[in-house]
């Protein structure tokens, strides 16, 4: 009874044991065949996009890094630096950082999105011309340059009648 007893305890440490070995090894394999994925790391436009109202440094931070780590192209990374430059609740301090006079980053945020108008990528997207003309609109509005806006607000107006959603443009302007 004895030796039964020894031999079902023997049996019992050597499967935990090789249990508890396979087990790590298969998760470690595991982890050594996962690719890296780009929701891997903080710095993408999602991240940047929910702190850019209250920390827009820190948006215009983790903007840069995702260019520097390759999750997002120059011109695409500009377009989210002049969305958080014209629609950052902390706008003052933002241009106070930046060492701007009050009002800069309207001026910043205008000159990337007229730039980025004429890049191919937007030229050929309307959402993406759609998103430019909304926030040149928007700043135009913000710094009391009415023909401006109604440059920018008829633009918008064409672009969403090309794709079929004059109505929502029309509530925007």
């Amino acid at each position: 009874m004895r030796q039964t007893l020894q031999l079902i305890l023997y049996v019992a440490v050597a499967t935990v044991l090789t249990a508890g070995c396979t087990s790590k090894r298969s998760q470690a394999a595991r982890e050594s065949d996962r690719q890296p994925q780009p929701t891997d790391t903080l710095y993408t436009a999602e991240k940047a996009l929910m702190v850019y109202d209250y920390q827009p440094e820190r948006a215009l931070q983790i903007i840069d890094s995702a260019v520097i780590v390759g999750n997002m192209s120059d011109w695409w990374a500009d377009k989210h630096r002049a969305r958080i430059y014209s629609q950052t609740r902390a706008g003052s301090r933002l241009d106070s950082l930046m060492h701007w006079t009050d009002g800069t980053r309207f001026d910043t945020a205008r000159a990337i999105g007229e730039r980025l108008l004429q890049h191919d990528s937007i030229r050929n997207s309307l959402k993406g011309q759609q998103d430019l003309l909304e926030m040149l609109a928007y700043v135009a509005q913000k710094q009391y340059d009415t023909t401006l806006w109604l440059q920018h607000s008829r633009q918008l107006v064409d672009v969403c009648r090309r794709q079929g959603a004059e109505t929502e443009a029309l509530k925007q302007v």
